[in-house]
């Protein structure tokens, strides 16, 4: 199911003091770097020696948390009472649990109680794959939820540029109209000009009620 998980010895402050945890983890990640790129062929046997030793002893308990960025949502304990500081840290932090709850253990402090033997390992391994089952099911909905979503605010964007684009329209329609209709306010005060009128041309003499031809003097010509 991809989930994070814890085998050995539960750390205490795994939860409560996550950015030690974290702190470790990239430790970890570091000795594994210089182990891949050749680092440790330029150290002393000695120290190859004492990092291989602090890699594995790491490797041993955040194996399963490696992968782990943020708090949980939920914890699953097989066996509350050996695992009581990760009980007490999920309630500090108020994540719910689940757990497999026996008959010699105290069941209030569990959220979701499975009611089970907590020694027998058939049982564990049925509640635990119900409950791996449970966990891909859940992501696969809430994958397909999230995506839903970012559909329907993509819609939902795509619906309000068009509506502001028609707004913009018909704002611009109205800036035109009312231009138009503040011209002609303009114009009513001004004479009107007769465009039958016609323009002087040379040649010619205009008059209020016609229009005479002048004619040019002749030139005389030179006698003999």
């Amino acid at each position: 199911s991809d989930s994070n998980w814890v085998s050995e010895r539960w750390l205490g402050g795994m939860l409560t003091n996550f950015s030690t945890i974290r702190k470790s983890i990239k430790r970890l990640q570091n000795i594994e770097k210089m182990e891949s790129d050749g680092t440790f062929e330029k150290i002393t046997k000695k120290e190859r020696l004492f990092l291989t030793r602090e890699k594995d002893k790491l490797r041993k308990v955040l194996d399963g948390v490696e992968t782990l960025s943020k708090i949980p949502g939920a914890l699953f304990i097989v066996d509350i009472k050996k695992e009581s500081i990760a009980v007490k840290e999920a309630l500090r932090l108020n994540i719910p649990i689940f757990a497999i709850v026996d008959t010699n253990c105290d069941p209030d402090p569990i959220d979701y109680i499975i009611p089970a033997n907590d020694d027998a390992s058939r049982a564990i391994e049925i509640i635990t794959k119900v409950i791996a089952d449970a966990v891909i099911e859940g992501n696969a909905k809430s994958k397909e939820l999230r995506a839903q979503e970012a559909a329907d605010r993509e819609r939902e964007k795509k619906t309000n540029e068009e509506e502001t684009t028609d707004t913009d329209k018909k704002d611009s329609k109205g800036k035109v109209r009312r231009v138009r209709l503040e011209n002609r306010d303009d114009r009513k005060g001004k004479p009107r000009v007769d465009r039958r009128e016609r323009p002087n041309v040379k040649g010619e003499k205009k008059s209020d009620e016609k229009v005479e031809k002048v004619e040019e003097p002749k030139k005389e010509e030179p006698k003999e």
